[in-house]
């Protein structure tokens, strides 16, 4: 994993350092750009749960604002799902530059047209009630994870530590086929590894595993 305190590029830290600290997701975040920063082209981002409120730092971490930030500095473009048209208007407004769609984020991702481009998937389109919202997760990473190509970066907001939070049901699917987080915190990330196993595999893994 990575240092608890990541050293972000310069332009990251000018940019988000102040408002991200007291989060607890600066870490990851800081980790998320220099990792796109390094493919050198334009980059492919999707998230579920877009951002809500401005300057909600500290709640939902105005995320949509920061991938949209990146994605006008390094190229490429941001799509973002959300059921909440008030949630959708908030962000176009936030982030003009992003793709706000009001939709289903299951449904939003079984008909992105270019799954295979996503070089990052950040999920995070429920407020946490429990399983019902670990298993949601779980269903919207099980819904690209197939087109997905080795490399990408996944991660989920809100780890509430000793094993809750939305990561949960991915934590363990992905865990018990070997594939460990490479950032944990607030928000825990995983990279999908060279010639990893398919969604099935995995939940077949999980069903097997004693």
């Amino acid at each position: 994993m990575i240092p608890s305190r990541y050293l972000a590029a310069p332009e990251f830290h000018e940019q988000f350092h102040r408002q991200l600290l007291a989060t607890d997701r600066w870490n990851a975040f800081a980790y998320i750009y220099d990792q796109l920063a390094r493919l050198h082209r334009p980059v492919g981002i999707v998230e579920t749960g877009c951002a809500r409120l401005a300057g909600n730092w500290i709640g939902d971490g105005d995320s949509t604002v920061v991938w949209a930030w990146i994605a006008k500095t390094l190229g490429g473009l941001v799509t973002s799902y959300d059921i909440s048209p008030d949630s959708c208007k908030v962000a176009r407004h936030l982030a003009p530059t992003a793709n706000i769609v009001e939709m289903d984020s299951i449904k939003g991702l079984a008909t992105y047209p270019a799954p295979d481009m996503i070089d990052f998937l950040y999920l995070d389109s429920m407020d946490y009630d429990g399983d019902p919202s670990a298993l949601h997760h779980l269903e919207e990473l099980g819904t690209v994870w197939n087109n997905l190509q080795p490399g990408t970066i996944i991660a989920i907001d809100d780890n509430l530590g000793g094993g809750e939070g939305k990561h949960k049901f991915v934590l363990r699917r992905l865990g018990i086929s070997g594939i460990e987080p490479v950032v944990w915190g607030k928000v825990v990330i995983w990279r999908k590894p060279i010639q990893g196993p398919s969604w099935e595999e995995m939940t077949d893994n999980e069903a097997n595993y004693r």
